[in-house]
């Protein structure tokens, strides 16, 4: 399957579980992202079991200003694969805390290069 197909099915499934109390609630405490679809965690570890790692895949939803992509994003990156480059345009790209905490649970922790880098 294509990137643009796995992005799009994906982007389905998170509509499909969407929820806004959770996605409003998150904004009234702070975390405010351009896209947010208050997905819970374990829902989309789901999603993301669904897939292979894929570096391809990984960046294209990093870039998307949503909330849950930039989750998976982290989920399905491959480390062998993610350059010391990458990681500092994904931490430059981080804007709340927590993407920070789930993106170093979810693969900065597992990186070679980690402890030179934090």
């Amino acid at each position: 399957m294509e990137i643009k197909e796995q992005l799009k099915e994906i982007k389905t499934q998170l509509r499909l579980s969407m929820n806004g109390a959770v996605s409003q609630s998150m904004r009234e405490k702070g975390l405010v992202y351009k896209l947010n679809f208050g997905v819970e965690i374990p829902r989309i570890k789901s999603i993301a079991a669904k897939y292979e790692k894929s570096h391809a895949l990984a960046q294209a939803l990093w870039k998307e200003e949503i909330r849950e992509c930039k989750i998976l994003a982290g989920l399905l990156q491959p480390t062998e694969s993610f350059l010391p480059e990458i990681a500092d345009i994904w931490v430059e790209d981080i804007r709340n805390i927590e993407i920070a905490e789930l993106t170093c649970m979810n693969l900065f922790q597992h990186l070679p290069y980690a402890p030179a880098k934090s």
